[in-house]
């Protein structure tokens, strides 16, 4: 098959749509990189559907059509807010915040084998439009939300569910934050234990008065 990315990122104050030749050697190249749409705003749902409606045809199009006798599949890459938005999730917040499937957020820590079959059901762009016809038939209310599994939107870009690239640098950066976080705290609270044990024995001695410095230059930079 050929392969092609499509994927969105904000950054710089820019949102940048961009296609990409992913069955190659170095699909990440900028040689390989395609932009596709630029616009200076930020990536909200009306911006991106304003912005990036105008080529569903096209990505319906390149997903029926072959190069070279072979077949062109379409993938999509992006933070996760993005593809939120892109498929009319309500977001990361929701009650139901999944892209994938209709597992509930309370659940996600839980094991796959505890929850129901129909919280495991994967999610399709059939059943993307299916819940967003019954949201709007019902008023579009975002208060009632997640009695239509969170979609409040329709789909941008209606590239198939199971090829949606599951963003896995952001998901490593979020963990490495909670990991460094954690630490942070608790040799906080070891400084303070440090901090009272010298104020108790000797609040003149250097090596507190060194401790309160160093602890006072720690907070500023934060």
């Amino acid at each position: 098959s050929s392969d092609l990315k499509i994927g969105g990122d904000h950054g710089g104050g820019n949102f940048k749509l961009s296609i990409q030749i992913a069955n190659t050697a170095n699909p990440n190249a900028t040689y390989n990189t395609i932009p596709v749409c630029i616009f200076k705003e930020k990536d909200s749902a009306p911006n991106l559907e304003t912005a990036l409606g105008q080529y569903r045809s096209q990505i319906e199009e390149l997903q029926h059509t072959s190069w070279r006798g072979k077949s062109v599949v379409v993938y999509m890459f992006g933070d996760y807010e993005f593809q939120t938005v892109n498929f009319g999730l309500s977001g990361s917040a929701g009650f139901r915040p999944c892209l994938h499937c209709h597992c509930k957020k309370k659940e996600m820590a839980e094991a796959a084998s505890s929850r129901t079959e129909a919280d495991s059901r994967p999610r399709t762009l059939t059943s993307l439009n299916d819940d967003y016809t019954k949201f709007a038939a019902a008023g579009l209310r975002l208060s009632q939300a997640k009695m239509y599994n969170n979609v409040i939107r329709p789909c941008i870009l209606p590239v198939p569910i199971c090829n949606v690239v599951i963003p896995v640098l952001h998901l490593d950066l979020g963990i490495f934050t909670w990991i460094f976080d954690a630490f942070q705290k608790d040799r906080h609270l070891l400084d303070i234990q440090m901090a009272a044990r010298c104020a108790a024995t000797d609040t003149d001695s250097a090596s507190f008065s060194q401790l309160c410095t160093l602890h006072k230059d720690l907070c500023e930079k934060e």
